[in-house]
């Protein structure tokens, strides 16, 4: 009986992963992606909302901590507006990427790739194994869309 559990849990195969699978068809990459981790579009999102909640609370602190500096308000006030206004933005960005990913066939990652002098940082869906579609993030209020 010990022999026949052996045997069967030895002969389960598995399925390679979806970066298996395109690190397989592409060895040359694996040495440029220096950072490639599956994510979802949830967690994309939360990303998102928790650094904008870490930058709403500092400003809120400073605004109840000093509110007789007129100057300071005025410029806290900018500021969280223009946070409010980019993480709209990277929300609005996120749906362009939901537009295209496809649960059914697709997989989400986070990546860094470099070569030579080239420096790329983003999103990146892959659809059976190959790259359907980039999605570049240059910095922490411009995303912007390249072509694969």
């Amino acid at each position: 009986m010990l022999l026949l559990v052996a045997l069967v849990a030895g002969c389960r195969t598995t399925s390679p992963s979806t970066k298996q699978v395109f690190f397989q068809r592409h060895p040359e990459l694996r040495e440029r992606y220096v950072q490639f981790y599956e994510t979802s579009l949830e967690a994309i999102d939360d990303e998102i909302d928790s650094k904008a909640a870490s930058h709403y609370t500092l400003i809120r602190i400073l605004l109840e901590s000093y509110p007789n500096y007129p100057d300071l308000v005025k410029h806290l006030e900018v500021v969280k507006k223009r946070w409010e206004s980019a993480t709209a933005h990277e929300h609005d960005y996120v749906q362009q990427i939901r537009r295209e990913f496809d649960p059914g066939t697709d997989a989400m990652f986070f990546f860094r790739y470099i070569e030579g002098d080239n420096y790329e940082f983003g999103w990146l869906i892959l659809r059976r194994g190959e790259i359907y579609k980039k999605f570049y993030h240059e910095g922490p209020f411009e995303t912007k869309e390249k072509k694969p």
